[in-house]
C-alpha cells in the first residue's frame, strides 16, 4: 500500500520536477547567462502589504472590548458552588443552559469553574443567572466608570 512511498526511484524522478519549479519561477535566461530574481517589485510589495495588515489586525483585535447587554449587571463573585453563585452578597442560583465566559469569551463548564473576580451578569425571568462574563482589569475599570455615570 505504501511501497510507492519509499521507493527510491520515484524520490529521484520528482527532484528534476521541484528543480524545474525553481528555475521557471525563480530563475531567469539574460542575454545568455542567468540571473537570479529572489525578490522582484512585486513580490516585496505583497510581502509588505500583508507584513503591515498583520501588523495592523493584531493591533486592531487586542484593542476591542466585549460589549455587555444593557441589563447585565455588574458585580463581583465571591464563591462557587454549583448551581448556587454568590455574587457580591447575594446567593443566586444559575438557570438552565446558563453559560459562564472567562476574560477570553470562552466558554466555562461549571463543574470545572473554579475563579472568582469581577464579572457581568445576566438574569433570566425567573430571577436565576442566565450568563456571567468574566472581566479583564481593563474591563472591570472601564465598566466601574459607566456605572458610575448612569448614577
Amino acid at each position: 500500500m505504501f511501497s510507492g512511498l519509499f521507493d527510491q526511484e520515484k524520490r529521484n524522478a520528482s527532484i528534476p520536477a521541484l528543480t524545474g519549479f525553481i528555475t521557471h519561477h525563480f530563475v531567469s535566461l539574460q542575454d545568455g547567462m542567468k540571473s537570479v530574481e529572489y525578490f522582484s517589485i512585486q513580490k516585496v510589495f505583497f510581502f509588505v502589504l500583508f507584513s503591515v495588515s498583520v501588523i495592523f489586525s493584531s493591533n486592531a483585535s487586542a484593542q476591542l472590548m466585549r460589549s455587555f447587554p444593557t441589563d447585565s449587571k455588574l458585580g463581583k463573585l465571591k464563591a462557587f458552588a454549583y448551581p448556587e453563585v454568590k455574587i457580591d452578597k447575594q446567593a443566586l442560583h444559575l438557570g438552565a443552559g446558563s453559560q459562564i465566559r472567562d476574560e477570553n469569551n470562552l466558554i466555562i463548564l461549571p463543574a470545572t469553574m473554579n475563579k472568582k473576580g469581577p464579572v457581568r451578569y445576566q438574569m433570566d425571568t425567573m430571577g436565576n443567572v442566565h450568563r456571567i462574563w468574566f472581566l479583564t482589569p481593563d474591563e472591570a475599570k472601564q465598566e466601574r466608570r459607566k456605572e458610575k455615570n448612569k448614577k
